[in-house]
């Protein structure tokens, strides 16, 4: 238990030492989210003009597509999730603090629920991100001229980019100032 407290009390350290320098980590956040959208649109549309007619869904134990759907399919169902994550997160974020209440003067100086606010902003990347790699991964993996096990990481890099950003809310609802 003391070896945990000692983690956070560390981690907490870190984050206040360079805390002038989180006021400019939300700008970039911002920028990276604006940024993941047209980067999200033009890979779904790669991954579009890549996919065979169908798509393998279930696969049976010879490795043969069991289930498939067609490509446009995904295409539709992939982006109306996209808006559905990207809106509800932007309004429930609306929400829970008016834009009019946001500062942006200095990391210190923001309240817990501004750093909340901020949070949910960043997930939105993460959650953009994870779109991005895994329709990319899902494009090679129905390629026949890829071999997708050269891109597996992109599998398990998904859920520890979530997980770390889970952990950091935890941090900033129940440890932080």
């Amino acid at each position: 238990m003391q070896q945990i407290r000692t983690a956070v009390s560390m981690f907490h350290f870190l984050l206040t030492r360079f805390a002038a320098q989180f006021s400019v980590m939300i700008k970039i956040i911002k920028f990276k989210y604006w940024a993941s959208v047209p980067i999200f649109l033009a890979t779904i549309l790669y991954v579009y003009a890549l996919l065979p007619t169908d798509i393998g869904v279930m696969y049976d134990d010879n490795g043969s597509a069991s289930y498939s759907i067609n490509k446009s399919y995904f295409f539709y169902a992939y982006f109306a999730l996209f808006i559905l994550t990207n809106g509800l997160i932007r309004a429930y974020q609306h929400m829970i603090l008016p834009k009019s209440e946001i500062s942006m003067e200095s990391y210190d100086q923001l309240s817990k629920e501004q750093k909340i606010y901020h949070w949910w902003t960043g997930l939105s990347l993460v959650f953009n991100v994870i779109y991005i790699f895994s329709s990319f991964y899902i494009g090679l993996y129905n390629s026949r001229d890829v071999n997708p096990d050269h891109y597996v990481a992109l599998v398990y890099l998904c859920p520890i980019i979530l997980i770390g950003w889970v952990f950091y809310f935890f941090y900033l609802k129940f440890i932080s100032k």
